[in-house]
């Protein structure tokens, strides 16, 4: 049978109190596969994410347990061999990419820097720069590269922090909410990029998100979670459909839901120039540069 790329046995967390923060947490994930983390603000499954990479957060350590990611164990490391494994075997795409990136480097040196970190350098080095870009429909030509951060768009951020972490071809990538802060749009180009690559690489995705939308269009299986355990995990549409916990069905009960209203009876001329306003902002030939950079033009 075909070892299974990343495995977390009987996780516990604690804070520097010793109040338990993430209670005997299991789970398994398969190549090509993902698996979501759902569950309220506040219920570990951010806190779960972060403990593949090695990492725990401020005021937390990771007490027990095995996370096991291409059959090493990574909480057996150094810290100088997790740094390694970071990024290479394990990538992350966080939450904001705008605070994830340095405003003093351009974007191509940024990407550059990471793939030597792991072994990438010579003459290859811009061939894979501008295979990552073309990866996530970004142009990848020399003056793309040149660019700083404040010069790109959030969605232009997010899909450059995608690319940085399926660019060196890990086996695991930890997703946190990378959709947060997204308009519609933008968020649904990225879900289905996301989905390309996973399938193109057939990496392990634990994709972390309150969402319950977004988890019905990425997911293969859903864990929920509720205060430090899990509550409930399985298949995306088994969960969906037949959900066993009462706090599942609580939050697939609160998924808005948009309800048709009858029309009312027509507006005449009078109601229509009630409902007219007057602007309370406006603004007019708006520019805004960024050093001699101009970013906003009129």
């Amino acid at each position: 049978a075909e070892a299974i790329p990343l495995v977390v046995q009987s996780l516990f967390m604690h804070d520097l109190s010793g109040r338990e923060i993430v209670s005997d947490v299991s789970i398994a994930v398969k190549r090509g596969e993902v698996l979501a983390i759902i569950g309220e603000s506040g219920s570990g499954k951010t806190s779960v994410a972060l403990s593949l990479l090695g990492f725990a957060r401020p005021g937390m350590r990771i007490s027990s347990g095995k996370i096991t990611i291409g059959g090493t164990d990574i909480l057996s490391l150094s810290g100088r061999e997790r740094r390694a494994f970071q990024g290479g075997k394990v990538s992350l795409v966080p939450q904001n990419p705008t605070t994830s990136f340095s405003p003093r480097m351009s974007i191509g040196k940024q990407m550059a820097e990471l793939l030597a970190a792991h072994g990438h350098s010579g003459p290859g080095l811009k061939q894979l720069l501008a295979e990552a870009l073309r990866n996530v429909d970004l142009p990848n030509d020399e003056r793309f590269l040149k660019r700083y951060p404040f010069e790109l768009s959030g969605g232009q951020l997010q899909r450059i922090a995608i690319a940085m972490a399926f660019m060196t071809s890990p086996q695991v990538i930890v997703m946190d909410e990378p959709t947060t802060g997204l308009d519609v749009s933008t968020q649904q180009t990225i879900l289905e990029l996301i989905a390309r690559l996973v399938k193109s690489s057939n990496a392990s995705v634990v994709y972390v998100t309150h969402d319950l939308a977004v988890v019905n269009v990425v997911a293969d299986r859903v864990a929920v979670m509720l205060s430090g355990r899990i509550v409930e995990q399985g298949g995306r549409k088994q969960v969906f459909a037949e959900p066993r916990d009462d706090y599942t069905r609580m939050l697939l009960d609160a998924i808005p839901r948009l309800v048709a209203e009858s029309p009312g009876p027509a507006a005449d001329d009078t109601t229509d120039s009630a409902l007219e306003f007057q602007n309370v902002l406006e603004v007019k030939n708006l520019r805004a540069s960024h050093g001699n950079v101009e970013v906003v033009h009129g």
